[in-house]
């Protein structure tokens, strides 16, 4: 068997789990998006593109949208600021990865901690 057959051999199950895991439900997504469907009345019927001439007249829609918009822009600017100097940082050696990795991992449990607690004053 040649290099490159094994490579595809070998890769071949990590593709049908990532086409399983990824790609099947945006293509279901889309599928569903052309239908009408109202669980309570058992009525599932094709709608075509109406769905989405409703949404380009709905308010709401706009809203999310711009709210969607605004959020993701935000985030990005905050990630930018604050990821590029510890990146420029790290390569130049002027601070240590472990410093960083030690810190990253104290956020991400301190971010545990906070879930736990917002999920735990729902119930």
């Amino acid at each position: 068997m040649s290099p490159r057959r094994q490579a595809a051999a070998l890769a071949a199950p990590a593709v049908a789990i990532l086409g399983g895991v990824a790609v099947a439900p945006v293509l279901f997504a889309a599928w569903l998006s052309l239908h009408r469907s109202i669980l309570v009345f058992h009525e599932q019927r094709f709608a075509g593109l109406s769905n989405y001439r409703f949404l380009l007249g709905d308010e709401r829609f706009w809203s999310a949208l711009g709210t969607t918009a605004y959020f993701t822009a935000v985030a990005v600017a905050a990630e930018l600021l604050l990821g590029l100097p510890v990146a420029v940082l790290l390569q130049r050696g002027l601070i240590e990865h472990s410093i960083v990795q030690q810190r990253i991992s104290m956020i991400q449990h301190d971010k545990s901690i906070f879930d736990l607690n917002i999920v735990s004053q729902r119930r």
